[in-house]
């Protein structure tokens, strides 16, 4: 339930960037009280490693992305939240990864475990946010090669998905 509080939160943010200009800090601020909780428990249930754990990092760390863009008046305070993000991120590739090694599969295999699939996605996922972080860096090179890291992987599903059709 707390995962889904901070997930309604993070909505909630998208919709008040295209819709309103609003304060979002105190948003943020609750998505990340809710995602911190719900990290803590799923820590302690379902183990460091499981799929959640990594998908609850990847949350907490798009939150931390819109706090910075929020704090962009404070470079102090902006580079900090960067910094908090892109440790979320890097925490749920670990995660991801460790799933898709548990696993012995060719590349272009058609009966990936749903795990994996979903492995795949969510490290898409975290490295377009990393190249979100370094372009709020304004380093656009690297941001660059963080999105078409993040493009092949969702390219490679893409092509996956459709060959199964």
């Amino acid at each position: 339930i707390l995962y889904k509080l901070g997930e309604l939160c993070l909505q909630k943010i998208g919709h008040f960037h295209n819709q309103y200009n609003i304060d979002i800090l105190k948003t943020v601020d609750d998505a990340l009280k809710y995602l911190s909780e719900s990290l803590k428990i799923r820590k302690l249930m379902l183990g460091e490693d499981h799929a959640e754990v990594g998908n609850t990092h990847l949350l907490i760390g798009i939150a931390h992305v819109h706090r910075s863009i929020a704090l962009k008046f404070d470079p102090s305070k902006a580079s900090e939240e960067v910094e908090k993000a892109s440790i979320a991120f890097d925490s749920a590739i670990k995660i991801h990864r460790s799933i898709l090694s548990a696993f012995s599969f060719d590349a272009t295999d058609d009966e990936l475990p749903d795990a994996c699939v979903s492995s795949r996605v969510i490290e898409a996922h975290c490295l377009f946010y990393l190249g979100r972080l370094e372009e709020i860096r304004n380093k656009h090179e690297e941001a660059k090669f963080q999105y078409m890291k993040a493009l092949r992987l969702f390219q490679s599903e893409g092509k996956r998905r459709v060959s199964k059709i």
